[in-house]
């Protein structure tokens, strides 16, 4: 008979209380993983034979409406370029100093084709840095 009473009884598994004491515990981590246990001071060496700022130069790539460029290269500005001008430029620029990276900015009216045929251009030449110049509000 009592085999029949409890024969009905399903035993469960209750994972209410398992689950929150695991968000307690995750909150209690998260709380106290922000604050650093352990400061530690390191001298660095200074090195003057080795400046990065030095080495790379800015290059900056204007377009503008008229399918023509500007470049800017040590505050040279060389106005209203083709593409083959512009490309001759930057291979000298290139020639020069390897590591400069290249600003690309224009008109908001100009065709979006025209940005993507100057960055192929720079990515096939090798550029590492290639960058969109826009202006903040």
């Amino acid at each position: 008979m009592r085999y029949k009473l409890y024969k009905n009884i399903k035993y469960e598994i209750n994972v209410i209380p398992l689950v929150d004491i695991l968000l307690i515990l995750m909150l209690i981590f998260m709380v106290f993983s922000n604050q650093p246990f352990q400061k530690i001071n390191v001298n660095l060496p200074n090195s003057n034979t080795f400046n990065n700022e030095k080495d790379k130069s800015i290059i900056i790539i204007e377009v503008l409406i008229t399918k023509e460029f500007n470049l800017i290269t040590n505050k040279i500005k060389k106005e209203n370029l083709n593409f083959d001008k512009l490309k001759k430029e930057i291979n000298n620029c290139l020639i020069l100093n390897s590591n400069s990276s290249f600003l690309i900015g224009g008109d908001k009216n100009i065709y979006y084709e025209e940005i993507i045929k100057i960055i192929n251009f720079l990515k096939k030449t090798g550029v590492k840095s290639i960058g969109l110049a826009t202006k903040s509000n």
